[in-house]
């Protein structure tokens, strides 16, 4: 689902029986741009840095989408690495967002980058490389990412038409996945691996993505740890609290992975 504004929009939803996580946080992928725009931010009356303004009312907490386009009006990995700094220096955490995609990703558009392999051997590498190189960037200059998203709202897959699910079915996916997931395991030893799906509230769905995603020599549960989700209440009767809490309940029972609720308004 695409928020380009400034929007607090995610935080750490635990069910037993995992371990209570206290993350409250605020995807603000857009503050740089909408800055340069001329929008400043008040507390109080007083003008302040967004990223204090979130962690002096108790965000601590920082998402960050990266494309693969240059441009840091898009989102580049130069954009998302200046940004991190200045989370980290307010005392926030990082949740960095991989759309790996020049634009946006989403449960219908999940487009190759323009310059990348078409092949799934290529993409394999490609995604590997790219994931790999730019999870030291940010340890590099003192920003390491805690938690890592290896794309964002895949119900249908990623990098189409090869990683698409319903075209393809489930296993060039899973290669996908897995091959990201080694990118990041080989970097960093401590970064938190997140798979993100729409509608956490559709059980029938969730349990259909990870009935059929784990397929031996691909894509296995020790490759991630947080199961992500997005919850709009506004899509229909069935996108209720209650189902979502169902549906992530089931989700924890069967894996014992921490779940967290992203992009969410309501």
């Amino acid at each position: 689902m695409r928020f380009p504004q400034l929007c607090i929009i995610f935080l750490l939803t635990v069910l037993s029986p995992v371990q209570a996580l206290t993350y409250h946080g605020a995807d603000f992928s857009s503050l740089a741009n909408l800055e340069n725009s001329g929008i400043t931010y008040k507390d109080s009356g007083v003008t302040t840095k967004f990223e204090t303004i979130l962690k002096n009312h108790g965000a601590n907490l920082a998402r960050i989408r990266i494309w693969t386009s240059t441009s840091n009006s898009q989102y580049s990995l130069n954009y998302g690495l200046a940004l991190a700094k200045r989370a980290v220096a307010a005392g926030m955490t990082l949740l960095i967002d991989l759309h790996y995609s020049d634009t946006w990703a989403d449960p219908g558009h999940q487009a190759i980058p323009s310059g990348w392999p078409t092949t799934l051997s290529g993409l394999n590498t490609q995604i590997y490389t790219y994931t790999n190189s730019l999870v030291k960037a940010f340890a590099s200059q003192g920003t390491p990412i805690q938690y890592i998203q290896i794309g964002n709202e895949i119900n249908d897959g990623l990098l189409w038409p090869v990683g698409r699910i319903s075209v393809n079915g489930y296993s060039p996916l899973s290669q996908l996945l897995h091959s990201a997931a080694n990118g990041v395991r080989d970097a960093s030893s401590t970064t938190k691996i997140m798979i993100h799906l729409a509608n956490g509230w559709d059980a029938s769905a969730i349990s259909s993505f990870y009935s059929q995603i784990f397929i031996p020599g691909e894509f296995a549960t020790g490759d991630f740890d947080i199961l992500g989700f997005s919850f709009y209440p506004f899509y229909g009767t069935g996108a209720t609290y209650s189902a979502l809490q169902s549906s992530l309940q089931a989700m924890v029972t069967k894996f014992g992975k921490v779940p967290l609720l992203l992009s969410t308004c309501g």
